[in-house]
């Protein structure tokens, strides 16, 4: 979990206000440290049962501060619920960001449900992907979860705002 609040506090850092969460299992980190980060008052957290809805409720948020924020949810097919609402937050050149959960690369393409190949979803309509190491979080560093983050939200922001997706093994 201790990685995950610091990818989060560096989204903070670059400006991230809004998170809205679609808790699930693999998001369970995520989910913790959005909560712990909620508490402390760094960040704004509105939980949702349902991904699609979220991610209209983060375009709208996005749309309304001019900032992004940012979705998190579990994986598999919660990722393609993100895919509607993506497509708006291109279209209209406002800025997203997708944190979705995932399987690290040993647990994939093992005949289990869910080992979905979600880093696929998002990509013709996101601006930048992200990721990562596959094998999980735990391989990355402070150094550079933080820099991941701020490419992220820069990518985000930039000359033609629109959605980016980072996947979280």
């Amino acid at each position: 979990m201790f990685l995950c609040i610091k990818l989060l506090e560096a989204f903070i850092a670059n400006g991230l206000e809004y998170i809205v969460l679609c808790p699930g299992s693999r998001s369970g980190p995520l989910a913790l440290a959005a909560g712990d980060l909620s508490e402390s008052k760094k960040v704004k957290l509105i939980t949702s049962i349902d991904e699609r809805s979220a991610a209209f409720l983060a375009l709208g948020i996005s749309t309304a501060t001019g900032k992004a924020t940012a979705v998190i949810t579990t994986s598999g097919t919660a990722v393609g619920n993100l895919l509607p609402a993506s497509i708006e937050s291109d279209r209209s050149c406002q800025p997203l960001l997708l944190i979705t959960a995932d399987r690290p690369e040993r647990l994939k393409n093992c005949g289990s449900n869910q080992t979905v190949n979600q880093e696929e979803f998002l990509k013709s309509v996101c601006r930048s992907f992200e990721q990562t190491p596959s094998e999980g979080i735990h391989h990355s560093d402070c150094s550079n979860i933080r820099k991941l983050a701020s490419q992220a939200w820069q990518k985000a922001h930039k000359n033609s705002p629109g959605p980016v997706h980072l996947n979280i093994p």
